[in-house]
Formats: structure tokens, sequence, C-alpha cells
């Protein structure tokens, strides 16, 4: 799996490391305004809600510096209390999560990663872990640049979303060798407090309030379905 560092991802995005056997952090890419890697979501009393860390743009993600003149800290902080507090998992956000929160890196990469980390720990996940900066591979294509990280830690397969039908060239991973496959997982309920409906795709946070020491049992098994050309929906 190569992928961007997320702010408290999303299940999905667990259940694909879950799934792979090699996780590339792409940190040397650009920061996407409006993306996931400096915010997400979350189920409060009042509905679907997004926590944001507040940081500059126009900037890879491993330049991109944090902002702490902003409130986004208290404001990350109270958000989660007003949502999780009382739950099963609350001590885990409260004792983990939160000091981290509070710690002031310098740069969001180290936010995201040291609070991704102590989830996969908690998820009991154990995957090798590489950063695309410190691999020495670059491209203009991302689908070549991603195959290319792939065969540099010498992996067999490519795992991604539905998502890569609009961009992914699968020639460059076919000269490799690398066979691709899209990873197709249908989220299963789980309790929310505060839905009327089940929301999926909200940060693993919300998972992890509501199952606890659970959490890692939810994320079964998946179904990699291997990638069908004729649903490229881009012009090479």
């Amino acid at each position: 799996m190569c992928h961007q560092p997320h702010f408290l991802p999303s299940v999905q995005y667990f259940k694909r490391i879950y799934d792979s056997d090699i996780f590339i952090v792409m940190d040397d890419v650009q920061f996407e305004k409006g993306d996931w890697q400096n915010r997400n979501r979350i189920l409060s009393p009042h509905g679907i809600q997004y926590i944001t860390v507040a940081c500059e743009k126009n900037k890879k993600i491993n330049e991109t510096r944090i902002i702490y003149h902003d409130k986004w800290v208290k404001n990350v902080i109270g958000k989660l209390y007003n949502a999780y507090k009382n739950m099963c998992g609350w001590d885990f956000i409260f004792d983990k999560i939160i000091p981290i929160i509070k710690k002031k890196y310098q740069f969001l990469v180290d936010l995201n990663m040291e609070l991704i980390y102590i989830l996969l720990d908690f998820l009991n996940i154990s995957k090798k872990i590489f950063f695309s900066s410190e691999l020495g591979v670059y491209s203009s294509s991302p689908s070549k640049r991603n195959a290319d990280l792939v065969h540099k830690v010498k992996g067999s397969k490519y795992i991604c979303g539905h998502g890569a039908y609009n961009y992914l060239d699968i020639s460059y991973f076919s000269n490799y060798g690398i066979k691709v496959y899209i990873h197709e997982w249908q989220y299963r309920e789980y309790p929310q407090k505060f839905a009327k409906e089940f929301v999926p795709n909200l940060s693993i946070i919300d998972l992890i309030a509501a199952m606890g020491d659970r959490s890692a049992d939810y994320l079964g098994s998946a179904f990699l379905q291997e990638f069908d050309e004729t649903k490229v929906k881009f012009k090479k």
C-alpha cells in the first residue's frame, strides 16, 4: 500500500494497511487542500463534524508546518470529548490520542505518523513501514513512481482503491511483474451512539470509541479483486 499520511485516518485506511504486507508512506508528495492529510470526520451529538489541524498550504506534506496560533487543538479535543466521553474506548482516546494532539509538533507528517503508530499498535497491526522520501524514487508520473516504489521494497502486489481506475496506468506495474489489486471491503455496522442510520468512512476514532479493545476484531477479511483494465476511465 502506498498512501499519504492522514490525520486520524478512516477505518478503511487501516483496513487497507491490515491487508497489506508493506505500508509506503507518501510523505514527499504535494499537500492537498480539502483532502484528509489535516482533517477527518467524527460523529457527534450534532451529527458529522470535521476535526482539523491548522497548517500551511502549497507545500509537500513533509514540509508542511503546523500553525499553533489557531485554536485548533482546543477545538479538536473539545469535539472528541463531546462525541466520545463515557464510551468504552474513551480511556484510550484520553490517555493516548489527546496527549499526542497536545504536543507541539513542527511538521504535520510527524503529528500524523505518531498518531498512526499508536493506532496501529492498539489495533495489533504490525507491518513494514517505509517513507517515500527515503527511497530515492522520483518520477513525474504517479503511476510510474508508485510502481517504482513497490519494486524498490521488493513488493509483488499493489493494493489500491476504486479511485485507481481514474488515474492508474497498470503497465508500469506489469513491467515489474507486480500484480495490481482493487481493495474490496464492505463496512460492517458497529454501534454509533448518535446515528439513526450507520455512517461509514469516519475516523478510526469513531470505531475505537464504540468498540474499545474489540476494535481489532472488526477488521476482518477483505476481498482483493484483480485490476480490470476495461474499467479504466482515463486516456493513457
